[in-house]
């Protein structure tokens, strides 16, 4: 019971200390930011999760309430000419020298 108990406190102390509990999200395809086909493991990314938008690929902001950690462009992310399109970065931005942020 003891060593069970102390291994469940290692691992609450070792996702705390991350600061990054919920990983990375990596573009699988060219499509939405909605659209769960769009990302490695078909999770749509949030406001908790960092989000690399990988090289070919084209993601479109399709959500008035698009958001992640942080956010790495080696793609393209692209806006449609549409009302209420955004997206919130709450942590750093990085455009590589490959990507576009249009």
């Amino acid at each position: 019971m003891k060593k069970s108990l102390l291994t469940t406190f290692a691992l609450i102390f070792l996702l705390i200390a991350s600061g990054n509990s919920f990983g990375q999200i990596t573009s699988a395809a060219t499509g939405n930011w909605g659209d769960a086909a769009t990302w490695v493991g078909g999770v749509v990314p949030s406001a908790t999760t960092d989000v690399v938008v990988a090289s070919g690929h084209v993601v479109t902001i399709d959500l008035a309430n698009a958001a992640c950690k942080n956010l790495s462009i080696d793609g393209s992310l692209f806006f449609p000419d549409v009302d209420a399109r955004a997206i919130n970065v709450f942590g750093n931005l990085t455009v590589n020298a490959t990507g576009k942020f249009v």
